[in-house]
């Protein structure tokens, strides 16, 4: 890290920390003694979300980024937690973890960057589930889906529905105890990362 970029941090009152984790280098940001997540773990486990989804549970789903926009607005509200940044290919990929309070209620948001470009947002609600019908209707459209299977999503079985609008980006709703958002901007460039990341430890 560079004498600057050390100074920055001192007069922003945040800390940094390296850690070789994986195979990888990772530099840290934070301004308060944070648990530590690493890159090659969190894409690990968005990868098994998304091909565990059913092919039958795939829809188009309308608009670009009905849920996933929101999360790039400016939001005072919404507290940066730790910030990790890892070369891949020569490029930065940066993953920042925030929290916010919705309805007394505590939701986590990672965002991912690649090459300081959008890449992914992962949004995890702690609400039992309550709103991952209400998320499905925002998001999907009762005649991609059909009626039968659009009325089957309160109680579905597999509780996950991955979302696609034909322009190499994706969106995963599931219900896994609580609702999970997952919204992939380049979902070819999150597959090529998985592939580099996931080689120093297969």
């Amino acid at each position: 890290m560079s004498f600057i970029n050390m100074l920055r941090l001192i007069l922003n009152g945040k800390k940094s920390k390296s850690l070789m984790k994986d195979g990888w280098m990772i530099d840290y940001e934070y301004s308060h003694i944070s648990d530590f997540f690493y890159p090659v773990p969190l894409f690990a486990e968005l990868n098994y979300k998304l091909i565990g989804v059913p092919e039958n549970a795939c829809f188009p789903y309308k608009g670009a980024l009905s849920l996933g926009n929101a999360f790039w607005k400016e939001d005072q509200k919404m507290h940066l937690k730790l910030s990790a940044k890892v070369k891949v290919l020569g490029l930065p990929l940066k993953i920042n973890r925030y929290v916010k309070k919705v309805d007394n209620r505590p939701t986590t948001v990672y965002k991912l960057w690649y090459d300081e470009k959008p890449l992914a947002v992962w949004h995890k609600k702690y609400e039992f589930g309550r709103e991952y019908h209400s998320d499905v209707q925002s998001a999907f459209t009762l005649e991609a889906m059909g009626a039968e299977t659009f009325s089957k999503t309160k109680n579905w079985g597999s509780n996950q529905i991955l979302g696609h609008n034909g322009e190499n980006e994706c969106c995963l709703i599931e219900k896994f105890v609580h609702t999970h958002i997952l919204v992939i901007h380049d979902s070819t460039t999150f597959a090529s990362l998985w592939e580099v990341l996931k080689k120093k430890i297969d």
